[in-house]
């Protein structure tokens, strides 16, 4: 169970996406340290960048582009 200190704790941090998360130590993901977890890698994400966050949220779609006879093809990794 979460507490109302640990929320407002959350809340804190969520407020303020462009910190990056500093862990003293290995964040352990289980029902008891959830929330907490939670939290942090989101803010991780989106103060690295919003765009991964989206991508987290939505799904990541491979980039395509059109040939000559106008159908997507995906683009190669050097382009």
């Amino acid at each position: 169970m979460v507490s109302l200190q640990q929320v407002r704790s959350c809340d804190r941090v969520m407020e303020n996406s462009q910190q990056y998360v500093t862990i003293q130590q290995p964040l352990k993901l289980d029902a008891k340290h959830y929330g907490y977890w939670k939290v942090s890698i989101k803010q991780a994400i989106q103060s690295d960048e919003m765009d991964a966050w989206f991508v987290v949220e939505e799904g990541w779609t491979a980039p395509v582009v059109m040939d000559a006879k106008g159908l997507e093809i995906p683009k190669s990794k050097k382009d």
